[in-house]
């Protein structure tokens, strides 16, 4: 699967779900780093999110990594700023992450000692959010292990929901959302 085709998958999982729990959720156009915009019913409340996808990877520990990267009028920090929450959607793993932006720069920070010596992350080009990096060193808790109650959909060790035919058909997906609805809930209703 191409990156060009994991970011439309993976936003219109994130919306697939979002539309369940009936709230209204739409792609903002024209797109500036907001890829879903997110409303109660009565449209008074609105979170934006920004969407992380990644396909299947030959390598399993990529499978869960993510990066937020400069483009050429925003840098990470900017792109993190502008939206109030990140989901992170790991195909390979059917799973979909949801966290706010200062747990996706708390997350940078702790694995920060693993990416140091990466020229684009010392020119400040990107932030990594790789999920399976130990925290704080090599022998650190695993972040998915330490944020396991921000994932919210996944057939893996969490036992939630098993992704059929995602490329074929995204809406014969078959999931135990709750957890989701309760977030959601509590966001629209502050």
């Amino acid at each position: 699967m191409s990156e060009r085709t994991i970011g439309p998958i993976s936003e219109n999982l994130v919306r697939y779900h979002l539309e369940k729990l009936g709230l209204n959720a739409e792609k903002p156009k024209p797109d500036r780093g907001v890829d879903i915009s997110v409303w109660n019913k009565d449209k008074e409340k609105s979170v934006k999110i920004q969407v992380k996808g990644r396909s299947i990877q030959k390598t399993s520990d990529w499978n869960r990594w993510f990066q937020v990267r400069r483009n050429s009028t925003k840098t990470p920090q900017d792109k993190i700023n502008q939206v109030d929450y990140f989901a992170l959607v790991s195909i390979r793993h059917s799973e979909i992450w949801l966290f706010t932006r200062e747990e996706i720069i708390e997350i940078g920070k702790k694995i920060e000692w693993k990416y140091a010596t990466r020229g684009d992350n010392q020119r400040g080009e990107q932030i990594e959010l790789n999920l399976d990096a130990p925290i704080d060193s090599p022998n650190g808790n695993l972040v998915r292990n330490e944020y396991s109650s921000h994932c919210y959909i996944s057939n893996d060790n969490f036992n939630k929901v098993r992704f059929e035919t995602l490329e074929e058909d995204i809406y014969k997906l078959k999931a135990d959302i709750g957890k989701l609805r309760v977030v959601f809930s509590k966001i629209m209703e502050e």
